[in-house]
């Protein structure tokens, strides 16, 4: 997915998981940290174009973890992922 379609869809992402209808939806999380990390690597740019709207959803994802009932034993802790991934964001330009 090219940079400005990114930019278009993740916003409806971002909605999914501050809505109810996430609650116990861990593999949302995990989702996430997977298509950011690729992003991330393989096109920087497209994260750049909706930081803020990235870093408002990672600050949710944080403060919200135990909403989204992540199985520590098949994730891990994600939350660790989650403030990392919001520490690289913050640093990006």
């Amino acid at each position: 997915m090219g940079s400005v379609a990114f930019g278009y869809y993740f916003p409806a992402f971002a909605n999914y998981l501050r809505s109810a209808e996430s609650v116990g939806y861990g593999d949302a999380v995990n989702s996430l940290i997977v298509l950011l990390e690729i992003r991330m690597t393989n096109d920087a740019a497209s994260l750049v174009l909706v930081k803020e709207e990235l870093l408002g959803c990672l600050d949710y994802c944080i403060e919200n973890y135990p909403k989204f009932a992540v199985n520590a034993d098949v994730c891990g802790d994600l939350k660790d992922k989650l403030v990392d991934l919001k520490g690289k964001l913050e640093g990006a330009s």
